[in-house]
């Protein structure tokens, strides 16, 4: 049975092409807003999958993006162990537009089954705006 063994969603995803080491830059977590809608620039999904002996080597996947029960996006990805039984899946979605707050599920699913996700909290925070103090004001006006 595949699995997923690791999940998560960042501003930036580097595979060493040396080392084959791998690096998530900025992991979303929490995103903290001032108002909705939002557009985030771009996304990446990182998932690690590993198949056991007999399952297959190249299935079609489905990777979704869902705040609470609406569907925001789903985009098809066609998963390959290329003979080993372990895999990357890096997806890069730009421009996501995430229309309120709530939690924002990215999931990929093969077979009918969710492998494994991410959930990132979006919430809405009050603006900052700072006025002008009166001291700084009186220093700017010319006599």
């Amino acid at each position: 049975m595949i699995s997923c063994v690791l999940s998560v969603c960042s501003e930036t995803v580097v595979i060493d092409r040396l080392s084959n080491f791998v690096s998530a830059i900025n992991i979303f977590e929490t995103i903290s807003i001032e108002s909705f809608p939002v557009v985030i620039p771009r996304v990446f999904c990182l998932f690690e999958l590993v198949r056991e002996h007999g399952d297959p080597l190249q299935l079609p996947g489905l990777v979704t993006f869902k705040l609470g029960d609406t569907e925001i996006t789903r985009t098809p990805y066609d998963i390959d162990f290329q003979g080993a039984f372990r895999t990357r899946t890096v997806l890069n979605i730009q421009g996501l537009v995430v229309a309120g707050p709530g939690t924002l599920r990215v999931s990929i699913d093969a077979d009918g089954k969710t492998l494994g996700h991410w959930d990132i909290l979006c919430e809405g925070r009050p603006a900052q705006i700072k006025f002008p103090l009166q001291e700084e004001r009186n220093s700017l006006a010319v006599d």
